[in-house]
Protein backbone atom coordinates (compact mmCIF):
# COMPACT_ATOMS: atom_id res chain seq x y z
CA UNK A 1 0.00 0.00 0.00
CA UNK A 2 1.29 3.47 -0.88
CA UNK A 3 1.98 5.49 2.23
CA UNK A 4 0.42 8.93 2.50
CA UNK A 5 1.18 12.03 4.50
CA UNK A 6 -1.55 13.93 6.30
CA UNK A 7 -0.77 17.63 5.89
CA UNK A 8 -2.47 20.14 8.19
CA UNK A 9 -2.37 23.71 6.89
CA UNK A 10 -4.11 26.99 7.65
CA UNK A 11 -3.46 30.58 8.69
CA UNK A 12 -1.74 31.66 11.88
CA UNK A 13 -3.95 31.01 14.89
CA UNK A 14 -6.26 28.55 13.12
CA UNK A 15 -5.42 25.66 15.45
CA UNK A 16 -3.01 23.61 13.33
CA UNK A 17 -1.05 22.29 16.32
CA UNK A 18 -4.12 21.05 18.20
CA UNK A 19 -5.61 19.49 15.07
CA UNK A 20 -2.35 17.79 14.11
CA UNK A 21 -2.01 16.34 17.61
CA UNK A 22 -5.59 15.05 17.56
CA UNK A 23 -5.06 13.36 14.19
CA UNK A 24 -1.71 11.93 15.29
CA UNK A 25 -3.13 10.47 18.50
CA UNK A 26 -6.04 8.91 16.62
CA UNK A 27 -3.83 7.35 13.94
CA UNK A 28 -0.67 6.50 15.85
CA UNK A 29 1.31 9.10 13.91
CA UNK A 30 4.21 11.40 14.66
CA UNK A 31 4.33 15.07 13.67
CA UNK A 32 6.82 16.74 11.36
CA UNK A 33 6.74 20.52 11.77
CA UNK A 34 6.96 22.71 8.68
CA UNK A 35 7.67 26.11 10.20
CA UNK A 36 10.62 28.27 9.18
CA UNK A 37 11.03 29.73 12.69
CA UNK A 38 10.17 26.81 14.97
CA UNK A 39 13.18 24.90 13.68
CA UNK A 40 15.37 27.21 15.80
CA UNK A 41 16.29 26.55 19.40
CA UNK A 42 15.88 29.02 22.28
CA UNK A 43 13.15 31.23 20.78
CA UNK A 44 10.34 30.16 23.07
CA UNK A 45 8.08 33.18 23.56
CA UNK A 46 6.98 34.47 20.17
CA UNK A 47 6.70 31.43 17.91
CA UNK A 48 3.77 29.45 19.37
CA UNK A 49 5.82 26.26 19.42
CA UNK A 50 4.13 23.09 20.63
CA UNK A 51 4.44 22.99 24.41
CA UNK A 52 6.53 20.44 26.30
CA UNK A 53 3.30 18.68 27.30
CA UNK A 54 2.14 18.51 23.69
CA UNK A 55 5.50 17.15 22.58
CA UNK A 56 5.22 14.52 25.29
CA UNK A 57 1.77 13.51 24.03
CA UNK A 58 2.98 13.05 20.45
CA UNK A 59 6.58 12.96 19.16
CA UNK A 60 7.44 16.07 17.14
CA UNK A 61 10.23 16.41 14.60
CA UNK A 62 12.00 19.49 13.16
CA UNK A 63 11.21 21.60 16.20
CA UNK A 64 14.25 23.10 17.99
CA UNK A 65 16.59 21.25 15.64
CA UNK A 66 18.85 24.14 14.56
CA UNK A 67 21.00 26.73 16.29
CA UNK A 68 20.03 30.38 15.78
CA UNK A 69 23.36 30.72 13.98
CA UNK A 70 22.37 28.13 11.35
CA UNK A 71 20.74 29.10 8.09
CA UNK A 72 17.65 27.24 6.93
CA UNK A 73 16.06 27.35 3.50
CA UNK A 74 13.08 25.63 1.95
CA UNK A 75 15.42 23.22 0.16
CA UNK A 76 17.31 22.42 3.37
CA UNK A 77 14.02 21.92 5.19
CA UNK A 78 12.78 19.48 2.54
CA UNK A 79 15.96 17.43 2.93
CA UNK A 80 15.57 17.31 6.71
CA UNK A 81 11.87 16.48 6.42
CA UNK A 82 12.58 13.68 3.92
CA UNK A 83 14.95 12.10 6.43
CA UNK A 84 12.50 12.47 9.33
CA UNK A 85 9.60 11.01 7.31
CA UNK A 86 11.69 8.04 6.15
CA UNK A 87 12.79 7.33 9.72
CA UNK A 88 9.24 7.51 11.09
CA UNK A 89 7.89 5.27 8.33
CA UNK A 90 10.71 2.78 8.94
CA UNK A 91 9.26 2.24 12.42
CA UNK A 92 5.78 1.60 11.04
CA UNK A 93 4.34 4.90 12.21
CA UNK A 94 2.26 7.36 10.21
CA UNK A 95 3.26 10.99 9.58
CA UNK A 96 1.32 14.22 10.07
CA UNK A 97 2.94 17.36 8.65
CA UNK A 98 1.85 20.52 10.48
CA UNK A 99 2.56 23.42 8.16
CA UNK A 100 3.16 26.95 9.36
CA UNK A 101 5.24 28.07 6.37
CA UNK A 102 3.57 27.60 3.00
CA UNK A 103 6.82 27.61 1.03
CA UNK A 104 8.22 24.83 3.19
CA UNK A 105 5.10 22.71 2.68
CA UNK A 106 5.27 23.30 -1.08
CA UNK A 107 8.97 22.42 -1.16
CA UNK A 108 8.27 19.16 0.65
CA UNK A 109 5.28 18.13 -1.46
CA UNK A 110 6.22 19.46 -4.90
CA UNK A 111 9.87 20.47 -4.88
CA UNK A 112 11.27 23.88 -5.73
CA UNK A 113 11.99 25.80 -8.89
CA UNK A 114 15.72 25.34 -9.62
CA UNK A 115 17.45 28.59 -8.81
CA UNK A 116 20.92 30.08 -8.65
CA UNK A 117 22.98 30.21 -5.45
CA UNK A 118 23.12 33.32 -3.31
CA UNK A 119 25.10 36.25 -4.69
CA UNK A 120 26.52 38.07 -1.63
CA UNK A 121 27.77 41.09 -3.58
CA UNK A 122 24.47 41.63 -5.37
CA UNK A 123 22.56 41.20 -2.13
CA UNK A 124 24.73 43.79 -0.40
CA UNK A 125 24.09 46.25 -3.24
CA UNK A 126 20.35 45.64 -3.14
CA UNK A 127 20.26 45.94 0.65
CA UNK A 128 22.08 49.27 0.33
CA UNK A 129 19.52 50.44 -2.22
CA UNK A 130 16.70 49.54 0.15
CA UNK A 131 18.37 51.40 3.01
CA UNK A 132 19.12 54.57 1.05
CA UNK A 133 16.05 54.77 -1.20
CA UNK A 134 13.51 52.56 0.58
CA UNK A 135 11.94 49.18 -0.02
CA UNK A 136 9.60 50.75 -2.58
CA UNK A 137 12.57 51.60 -4.83
CA UNK A 138 13.77 48.01 -4.58
CA UNK A 139 10.31 46.72 -5.42
CA UNK A 140 10.10 49.15 -8.36
CA UNK A 141 13.26 47.62 -9.75
CA UNK A 142 11.65 44.17 -9.61
CA UNK A 143 8.52 45.58 -11.22
CA UNK A 144 10.58 46.62 -14.23
CA UNK A 145 12.21 43.18 -14.46
CA UNK A 146 9.24 40.93 -13.69
CA UNK A 147 5.84 42.61 -13.18
CA UNK A 148 4.15 39.29 -12.44
CA UNK A 149 6.48 38.43 -9.56
CA UNK A 150 6.33 41.99 -8.27
CA UNK A 151 2.54 41.75 -8.17
CA UNK A 152 2.73 38.74 -5.85
CA UNK A 153 5.30 40.21 -3.45
CA UNK A 154 4.50 42.85 -0.86
CA UNK A 155 6.62 45.98 -1.49
CA UNK A 156 7.81 45.76 2.13
CA UNK A 157 8.99 42.15 1.74
CA UNK A 158 12.66 42.92 1.15
CA UNK A 159 13.87 39.31 1.38
CA UNK A 160 11.60 37.96 -1.36
CA UNK A 161 12.14 41.02 -3.54
CA UNK A 162 15.91 40.66 -3.38
CA UNK A 163 15.73 36.93 -4.14
CA UNK A 164 13.54 37.56 -7.19
CA UNK A 165 15.96 40.17 -8.54
CA UNK A 166 18.87 37.83 -7.80
CA UNK A 167 17.27 35.00 -9.80
CA UNK A 168 16.50 37.24 -12.76
CA UNK A 169 20.00 38.72 -12.75
CA UNK A 170 21.78 35.37 -12.55
CA UNK A 171 19.67 33.43 -15.05
CA UNK A 172 18.45 36.11 -17.41
CA UNK A 173 14.92 34.74 -16.97
CA UNK A 174 12.15 36.11 -14.78
CA UNK A 175 11.17 34.13 -11.66
CA UNK A 176 7.55 34.03 -12.86
CA UNK A 177 8.68 32.40 -16.11
CA UNK A 178 10.63 29.76 -14.17
CA UNK A 179 7.67 29.06 -11.89
CA UNK A 180 5.34 28.66 -14.86
CA UNK A 181 7.75 26.21 -16.49
CA UNK A 182 8.07 24.20 -13.28
CA UNK A 183 4.33 24.14 -12.67
CA UNK A 184 4.52 22.41 -9.25
CA UNK A 185 2.32 19.73 -10.80
CA UNK A 186 4.28 16.62 -9.86
CA UNK A 187 4.18 15.43 -6.26
CA UNK A 188 7.07 14.06 -4.23
CA UNK A 189 4.63 12.32 -1.86
CA UNK A 190 1.08 11.04 -1.80
CA UNK A 191 -0.77 13.23 0.68
CA UNK A 192 -4.11 14.35 2.06
CA UNK A 193 -4.69 17.97 3.01
CA UNK A 194 -6.56 19.06 6.14
CA UNK A 195 -7.19 22.76 5.53
CA UNK A 196 -8.29 24.89 8.49
CA UNK A 197 -10.23 28.01 7.50
CA UNK A 198 -12.01 29.52 10.52
CA UNK A 199 -14.18 32.64 10.16
CA UNK A 200 -12.11 35.81 10.11
CA UNK A 201 -13.58 37.18 13.37
CA UNK A 202 -12.81 33.93 15.21
CA UNK A 203 -9.31 33.88 13.77
CA UNK A 204 -8.59 37.45 14.89
CA UNK A 205 -9.90 36.66 18.37
CA UNK A 206 -7.65 33.60 18.59
CA UNK A 207 -4.62 35.62 17.48
CA UNK A 208 -5.43 38.33 20.04
CA UNK A 209 -5.62 35.74 22.83
CA UNK A 210 -2.37 34.13 21.71
CA UNK A 211 -0.60 37.51 21.63
CA UNK A 212 -1.84 38.33 25.12
CA UNK A 213 -0.50 34.99 26.42
CA UNK A 214 2.87 35.68 24.79
CA UNK A 215 3.20 39.08 26.42
CA UNK A 216 2.06 37.70 29.78
CA UNK A 217 4.80 35.06 29.46
CA UNK A 218 7.42 37.79 29.09
CA UNK A 219 7.68 38.63 25.38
Amino acid sequence: MTRRLTVVVGPTGSGKTDRAIAIAKASGAEIVGADSQQVYQYFELGLAKPSSAQRTEVPHHLIDCLSPHDQCSAAAFATMADAAIAEIWSRGREVVVAGGTGLYVRALLHGLVPGPPRDPQLRMALEALAVTEGDEALHARLLRIDPRSAGSINPKDRVRTIRAIEIATALGRSPSELRAAHGFASSRYHFDFVILDPPRAALYEAIDRRSERMFSAGL
